[in-house]
């Protein structure tokens, strides 16, 4: 009896002690999730919200008595019902995650309905009073939205400039030819010279300046109001295109594009496609401005491994070491201050992370080219095929 007393004294304190030690365990796990300076939020099976810290309440405005169950949260920081019903799906499969989970970016109202974005992952916790329960951590990345959106519009500007000095470029030479073609007729009918042959010449030069004019307005609106659809592109058509809108300035810098290009399909929005290469060859354009000899740009596309390699490379002498690794971040420039805006690269890298799937990076490059040395940028991007 004794004995059996002895060890019931025993058990107590072990218990006395494994309680006090799980008491000092969920008291550490709400002090973390209190005190973490990103929101945090605990739930179980069910729907019932445990915990919601400090950081969940400022930056959502909403508190557990606000929002005691994941319903509630649901309906009050969403508006359109198809969502609401998609959540109601998603919390219940959280509860059967067996690791963590990025869920992706969301995008909810805060209690003064004020648009929020949230990038958002959840890991199980284990059982708590028998229930599957749930952590959901967050990061606040409304301000990065903000600034990406910001980043969006001034590439869209920067294109729009860009366009319209091509635009500009294109028709410097058929405006010549109409204005010298009609300033001859004027001369020579006031010099009495005018012949009908001569005549019939200078109006057919300025029909045929007009339809090149008229033509260019067709394939700079095409270009610009095309769908933003995915298909299937050629990248000989496509590289074709984007080397037209830019050929003008090409001949005006004695610019030479060599161009080795496999019959390659890919599937993706074009303009996208067009903006990337576009953005290269005028990097490349502007860099080859400074040099006296002989300027080029190679484009070379082939497939590697079920990848599609595409190479853009000049020989302009290369991109500074001391911003070479930097090139992709906003604001960094490799043309004077007053020429770059420092987004062109930043938005191209975006494109082919985001839209494309892809890779792009950039080193200088040694190279021979008809017998003679050379050393310039080469941009590599690497595609899915």
């Amino acid at each position: 009896l004794l004995y059996n007393i002895k060890i019931r004294k025993r058990a107590d304190r072990e218990l006395k002690i494994t309680n006090f030690e799980l008491k000092n365990k969920k008291d550490e796990l709400e002090t973390i999730i209190q005190e973490s300076p990103n929101p945090m939020l605990l739930h179980e099976e069910g729907g019932n919200i445990l915990m919601i810290n400090r950081a969940w309440s400022n930056s959502s405005g909403f508190s557990i008595k606000d929002t005691p169950t994941i319903e509630d949260w649901i309906i009050k920081t969403r508006d359109n019902q198809d969502v609401v019903d998609y959540m109601r799906k998603h919390i219940n499969l959280l509860y059967e995650i067996t690791e963590t989970l990025d869920e992706g970016e969301f995008s909810f109202f805060n209690k003064n309905r004020e648009l929020v974005t949230w990038k958002v992952s959840s890991a199980p916790l284990g059982l708590i009073n028998g229930k599957r329960t749930i952590i959901t951590s967050a990061m606040d990345i409304t301000e990065l939205k903000h600034n990406e959106k910001i980043l969006i519009q001034q590439s869209r500007l920067a294109s729009i400039g860009e366009m319209l000095d091509n635009i500009a470029h294109q028709w410097r030479q058929p405006l010549s030819a109409i204005s010298t073609a009609s300033t001859g007729v004027l001369v020579e009918k006031e010099a009495g010279i005018l012949s009908s042959d001569d005549l019939i010449s200078s109006m057919n030069s300025i029909n045929d300046a007009t339809q090149y004019l008229s033509s260019t307005i067709d394939y700079f609106r095409n270009f610009l109001v095309s769908s933003d659809e995915k298909k299937v592109i050629s990248f000989e058509n496509t590289i074709g295109k984007t080397i037209k809108i830019l050929s003008s300035k090409f001949k005006n810098r004695e610019i030479n594009v060599v161009t080795n290009i496999d019959n390659i399909s890919y599937p993706c929005i074009e303009n996208e496609m067009i903006q990337v290469i576009m953005n290269l060859l005028s990097n490349s354009q502007d860099a080859l401005e400074k040099v006296d000899y002989k300027k080029y740009i190679f484009i070379d596309i082939y497939t590697d491994d079920n990848n599609i390699i595409l190479k853009v490379k000049d020989n302009a002498g290369g991109i500074p070491e001391k911003i070479i690794s930097k090139v992709f971040e906003p604001y960094v420039t490799t043309k004077h201050e007053s020429q770059g805006t420092g987004i062109g690269l930043y938005m191209i890298e975006e494109i082919i992370t985001k839209n494309l799937n892809g890779t792009i990076e950039v080193k200088n490059k040694d190279f021979n080219y008809d017998g003679i040395s050379y050393k310039g940028a080469e941009f590599t991007i690497i595609l899915d095929s």
